[in-house]
């Protein structure tokens, strides 16, 4: 009688079937964390991006102010009409509340904005959390923007802007801070985005002489 051979490698072949489906298991779950901390890292990315920018802008207008000899304006956007913009157009303007002539225009990164100034900055255009600065004790914002004016900058319809002014000196009416921070879209509120937290922030506090020093967190405000 001739009898049915079990196949040996057929427990082997079946372990392996299992090893397989767990080790996809596994990346799968790396993947995932593998995404998340990018994501992570690029908001990091962002962040520091829009810092370095509104430095930039700010060096640029100090250095135009004393070149030229005329008053030159820091400027960001302050108009909700115009979501694409909001927040994230930076200008330097001279003599703007003349007969402006546009110095430079500045856009941060997708997913950053400037805090605006801190009076203005409500409730209703951030996330619940400690908004206030861990050095200085008071609410965040951008107090070096302390001015609005409504004028049509580059080419485009009439908008409204927060700005400070430098001097032919090099000098500003008093210090301030500039604040970046992430923030995420909210279509059909009043207004485009919302920041998204106290921790994810970032910018520079300026000096009387309109010098920058970078500050990286909550904490150094």
């Amino acid at each position: 009688m001739t009898r049915a051979r079990a196949n040996p490698n057929s427990q082997q072949h079946a372990f392996t079937l299992i090893e397989l489906l767990v080790v996809i298991g596994v990346i799968a779950v790396l993947a995932a964390v593998v995404f998340a901390g990018l994501s992570g890292s690029d908001r990091g990315v962002a962040l520091r991006s829009a810092q370095a920018t509104m430095a930039n802008a700010l060096n640029a207008a100090r250095t135009r102010a004393v070149t030229k000899g005329v008053n030159v304006a820091l400027m960001v956007q302050n108009d909700p009409g115009n979501p694409d913009r909001y927040r994230r157009v930076v200008a330097v303007v001279e003599t703007v509340t003349g007969t402006p002539v546009v110095v430079s225009i500045f856009e941060l990164p997708e997913h950053v904005a400037v805090l605006p100034s801190r009076t203005r900055f409500t409730a209703d255009m951030r996330e619940p959390g400690d908004w206030v600065g861990g050095y200085s004790g008071n609410g965040l914002g951008s107090t070096f923007l302390g001015s609005t004016i409504s004028v049509a900058i580059a080419d485009t319809a009439t908008e409204n802007w927060e700005y400070r002014d430098i001097t032919p000196n090099g000098t500003v009416a008093g210090a301030g801070s500039i604040v970046v921070g992430t923030v995420r879209n909210q279509p059909g509120g009043t207004y485009p985005i919302i920041f998204v937290s106290p921790e994810q922030v970032r910018g520079l506090t300026v000096s009387s002489y309109a010098l920058a020093r970078m500050i990286n967190d909550r904490q150094g405000f």
